[in-house]
């Protein structure tokens, strides 16, 4: 199997599980949730938050387990006023969605890098 097939297959899986969208929406569910408790990320707002899928790749080997998954990442920006960023939207975290190849969910990840006072935080 040459590589170029290789991906096709991976990127068939990810739209078949619908991977990109999955992970969106878990990754909604997860603001909301903390916006009830406590609508702070980093000093933003949940409204404020503007998610799109960065990557997705196929991770086949990795001590934390035995089989491949698919993490399918998604960055969290806000609007960049000052038009510093690339297309005008500041990176303050990111989402990591991880599944086996069957689309079973492995793992994620939610995480602010980035705080409106420049600091860091895991949540």
């Amino acid at each position: 199997m040459k590589l170029e097939e290789m991906i096709a297959l991976i990127r068939e899986q990810s739209e078949m599980f619908e991977l990109e969208e999955r992970a969106i929406k878990s990754c909604q569910q997860i603001i909301k949730q903390l916006a009830n408790e406590k609508d702070d990320f980093g000093g933003y707002k949940s409204h404020e938050l503007i998610l799109k899928k960065d990557m997705q790749y196929l991770i086949f080997e990795w001590y934390l387990t035995e089989q491949p998954i698919i993490r399918t990442v998604i960055m969290m920006y806000v609007t960049d006023p000052d038009g510093i960023w690339l297309r005008g939207l500041q990176r303050i975290g990111y989402y990591h969605y991880e599944c086996d190849l069957n689309g079973e969910v492995y793992n994620d990840s939610f995480v602010i890098e980035k705080s409106i006072w420049g600091e860091s935080s895991e949540e």
